[in-house]
């Protein structure tokens, strides 16, 4: 995931698990089996190029609480205030 959303290459090494090279795209090159001695070779290039979320962070996530905050806040008004329609309906209603 850190390499989509930073498009960076990605060298993994790992001691008992699966070492590979992570393309920008999230692409797997060349991996080696779980729990094999292995040694890989590649090349990893350099980007200098800035991703939407690395240059503004979580503000998707932020703008996304604060919606359903407010959509929660805009539906307990308009039902609260449905409710008091019906229920003057039901009072005008009875003899």
């Amino acid at each position: 995931m850190r390499a989509i959303e930073t498009r960076r290459w990605i060298a993994r090494c790992a001691n008992t698990g699966v070492s590979c090279f992570i393309d920008p795209y999230g692409g797997i090159i060349a991996p080696t089996e779980y729990w094999k001695e292995a040694v890989i070779d590649g090349n990893v290039t350099l980007r200098s190029d800035i991703t939407f979320y690395v240059k503004y962070g979580d503000y998707i996530s932020k703008a996304a609480v604060i919606f359903s905050i407010l959509l929660m806040v805009y539906t307990s008004i308009i039902l609260r205030f449905i409710r008091r329609q019906n229920v003057e309906r039901i009072k005008q209603r009875k003899p």
